[in-house]
């Protein structure tokens, strides 16, 4: 396997972060995700996120559009969502294509 193609797999393999302070969309988004095939972890505030961050390795983070500002200073793909989780998926897919082809 190419190094690309390395970087993919372990992307793929690495959980997602969802950070939502609303209970109930956080919870909406990982029933989607999980799905979806995805390997979840969940969390409501920004200082749970800064210690999930530190301690784990995330594919991508997806975060309530709301709660945004919970998240700074990260190189990991960030997926900002409203209410509506239309094709929620799909943009998560693409947010980890595109740091795998930078």
């Amino acid at each position: 396997m190419s190094d690309g193609a390395d970087s993919a797999q372990q992307a793929w393999d690495s959980p997602l972060l969802i950070v939502a302070v609303d209970a109930e969309l956080r919870q909406r988004m990982f029933e989607q995700l999980a799905r979806a095939g995805y390997r979840v972890d969940g969390v409501g505030a920004g200082p749970a996120a800064e210690k999930r961050l530190a301690k784990d390795r995330y594919a991508a983070i997806v975060v309530a559009s709301t709660d945004r500002a919970l998240i700074s200073g990260t190189t990991i793909p960030i997926v900002e969502v409203d209410s509506d989780l239309a094709d929620l998926a799909g943009r998560v897919r693409h947010a980890i294509d595109l740091r795998d082809d930078s």
